[in-house]
């Protein structure tokens, strides 16, 4: 038998398990009763709580919280045995014709023996190292591990449960849904795996066998994905009909077959495909996959049928038909690229038009000036200003050495957002930039500086939240940094003088001559033109 690899989060619970009964010696217990021989009578009523159990002939059906059981060599149970609030079920060479239920937290091993129908649910966890001739089915975050030695008749995972199955059988379908995970690293699998609602198969090893039968013509199909489920294949240690996998599934192939034929009614259709490999055989092998119509081939997480027989005439034919379909999808594809182009063109004018305006507003004798309208000499255009509270931005004369204008925000009301910015401003990728401007508060309170992207996340292009320390006079503030976090030069740039802080009702600010320019100058002309003429290559 294989060693089993426990959650860890199950793990103190198991090793207690072990210590308590590997041995063990019936008899009297302070916290409960050991059963040494008989049946547990209707006495003791339906459920057995809190108690230490020893059984060697176990009653028709019974129920246990949070007791700790063991149905040791001979046990026959023709009933149910359900198992809650932390209990722990261990079974020796025992037999339990009915259901067994695992609730709560509680622990179910199943070492041998023979068994029925398997449930776990709520927190769960169930081992099974015996045959069962039942269905298993796994509820709400519970847990169920297979070894050598265990076989059921078929595997149902729900709900975000997670199954490990190491070695044994499954002989009849295995279906995961609603975000369940199923892992398979050995075993045989006599009938198809189907992967449904986001859940998750993943297959590293194991042998799947095709002797059932399913709907339509998929009637040789291995591997089955519905509703967005997934099935992953991990290296090629597995085999499909006895035969060794290797290159089977093929990608780049699959890839470029594309989507082939629709079948089936409106609720379940399917499309199907040729995937081609080889073998380690050295033979070569045609496989059909099936995908639903919900999904789009990606990865190998998105295979979703595979069988190791080829087309039929019939499915030849109907791939003629999808061709035209995928010619006309090409001739979508085209004119999408077309409106591209149109877009990328009015982008050119509408940089051509800012060359323009940057060549109007440069600062004579200061360098290439990235902003626009850095003086307000008559007006605050290009420049904008927002707050969540109640605040009012305006041209206020004199500016700084009695010029004829300087941007003024006057503060009504405390706000979470308060701030006069410029967008759309261009820079160089890894450059050292200079940033100066005069300032000045009534009350003498702060305000910080912010070089950034201008959308959200309003990514940090290497300036944030400088504080400047203000005064209640006219003072020059000079600010140097690099810029970051952009690989090619960036025309969506923000400088943003931030207020929501410090500022208070009552204070009134100023700002006058805003330059940004980079530390090392270049002339004014051709700086102006580098960031434009460099993009203006990259959309060509």
């Amino acid at each position: 038998m294989k060693t089993k690899l426990l959650p860890t989060t199950f793990l103190t619970l198991y090793l207690t398990l072990n210590s308590v009964f590997a041995g063990g010696v019936p008899g009297e217990d302070p916290n409960g009763l050991y059963y040494q021989s008989g049946s547990l009578d209707e006495t003791y009523g339906g459920v057995r709580e809190g108690l230490n159990l020893y059984v060697t002939n176990g009653p028709k059906s019974a129920q246990y919280k949070g007791t700790r059981l063991t149905l040791l060599s001979g046990t026959v149970v023709d009933g149910t045995v359900e198992t809650n609030g932390q209990s722990e079920l261990i079974a020796i060479d025992a037999s339990i014709e009915g259901v067994v239920s695992a609730f709560g937290n509680s622990i179910v091993d199943l070492r041998s023996g023979s068994f029925g129908e398997l449930i776990a649910d709520d927190d769960a966890v169930l081992f099974l190292s015996a045959p069962s001739n039942g269905t298993v089915r796994t509820r709400n975050v519970s847990h169920f591990f297979m070894d050598d030695g265990g076989s059921v008749a078929r595997l149902f995972a729900s709900d975000s449960t997670d199954i490990k199955i190491r070695g044994g059988s499954v002989l009849g379908v295995v279906y995961g849904f609603a975000c369940a995970r199923i892992s398979i690293f050995d075993g045989v699998f006599y009938s198809p795996l189907t992967a449904f609602g986001q859940s998750t198969i993943t297959i590293s090893g194991g042998n799947f066998l095709q002797t059932n039968s399913l709907p339509e013509r998929s009637s040789d199909a291995v591997f089955r994905c519905i509703e967005d489920g997934i099935i992953q294949f991990v290296g090629s240690n597995f085999t499909v009909n006895n035969v060794p996998v290797n290159g089977l599934l093929d990608l780049d192939k699959l890839a470029s077959t594309g989507v082939i034929e629709r079948i089936g009614d409106d609720y379940e259709r399917y499309y199907t495909g040729i995937v081609r490999g080889t073998l380690q055989t050295g033979q070569t092998l045609e496989s059909s996959f099936w995908i639903h119509r919900a999904q789009e081939y990606q990865d190998d997480a998105n295979l979703l049928f595979i069988s190791d027989n080829g087309p039929t005439n019939e499915e030849l034919e109907e791939n003629l038909l999808q061709t035209a379909a995928l010619l006309s999808k090409a001739e979508e594809d085209l004119l999408e690229s077309q409106n591209k182009i149109l877009s990328m063109n009015q982008e050119l004018e509408t940089l051509k038009e800012k060359i323009a305006q940057l060549q109007q507003y440069g600062a004579p004798g200061l360098g290439p000036n990235a902003l626009l309208n850095s003086t307000f000499d008559s007006d605050l255009s290009f420049w904008k200003f927002y707050t969540s509270g109640s605040a009012n931005a305006m041209l206020y004369a004199p500016g700084v050495h009695q010029s004829s204008g300087a941007a003024s925000i006057k503060v009504n009301s405390s706000s979470s957002n308060l701030q006069l910015y410029q967008n759309d401003i261009p820079l160089l990728h890894n450059t050292e930039y200079e940033l100066t401007f005069y300032a000045y508060s009534n009350t003498g309170n702060d305000f910080k500086v912010s070089i950034s992207g201008h959308e959200f996340p309003f990514i940090n292009y290497g300036l944030n939240r400088e504080v400047v320390n203000l005064t209640t006079e006219w003072k020059k503030f000079t600010i140097k940094f690099t810029t970051k976090n952009f690989g090619t030069p960036a025309f969506d740039a923000r400088l943003s003088f931030w207020l929501a802080d410090n500022a208070r009702p009552g204070d009134q600010y100023f700002i006058d001559n805003v330059y940004l320019v980079p530390a090392q100058e270049l002339s004014p002309l051709a700086a102006k033109l580098e960031v434009r003429a460099r993009a203006l290559r990259n959309i060509k």
